[in-house]
């Protein structure tokens, strides 16, 4: 488990929606200091978030989309059977988002990684403006009558 990448998903991290939220937050759990090698499988992340595999499935891909994540070294989990061996992915934590970045290129150089740079981990843009409900967009409200009840002529 890593310190700065929970701190980072669960504050700093720009977020869409809830389910994005808590996938990004158990990718942190399992991810290194610098965000890299966090690879737990969809099914897990389902479970653990109580999200269903599908919609995990759409988070990590609109995530992915957006750059908060991306695939990563899938050696990480080579001792993991192929037919079994789940996606690793990198958090990609800004570059400037880091207080403390001499250290995590200190433990990167010790796992034999290139140090983080500013053009290797540049800012993220901010996160997309949250959509209305459908159901209040563009619809007047709908007003209910009272009706008077109308004689079955077969009772």
């Amino acid at each position: 488990m890593s310190f700065e990448a929970v701190l980072w998903a669960t504050n700093d991290a720009p977020i869409a929606n809830v389910n994005e939220f808590a996938v990004l937050t158990m990718l942190a759990e399992k991810a290194d200091p610098d965000g890299c090698n966090a690879f737990p499988s969809r099914p897990t992340i389902a479970a653990r978030t109580t999200v269903d595999p599908k919609t995990v499935l759409r988070a990590l891909q609109a995530m992915e989309a957006r750059g908060l994540i991306a695939q990563g070294d899938q050696r990480a989990a080579g001792y993991i059977r192929a037919d079994r061996r789940p996606v690793v992915y990198d958090l990609l934590i800004p570059y400037s988002w880091f207080p403390n970045i001499d250290r995590i290129n200190k433990e990167r150089q010790e796992r034999g990684r290139h140090p983080l740079t500013r053009s290797t981990r540049p800012d993220i843009a901010p996160a997309p403006e949250k959509k209305q409900r459908s159901q209040l967009l563009g619809r007047k409200r709908l007003r209910w009558e009272i009706r008077k009840p109308v004689a079955c002529p077969w009772f």
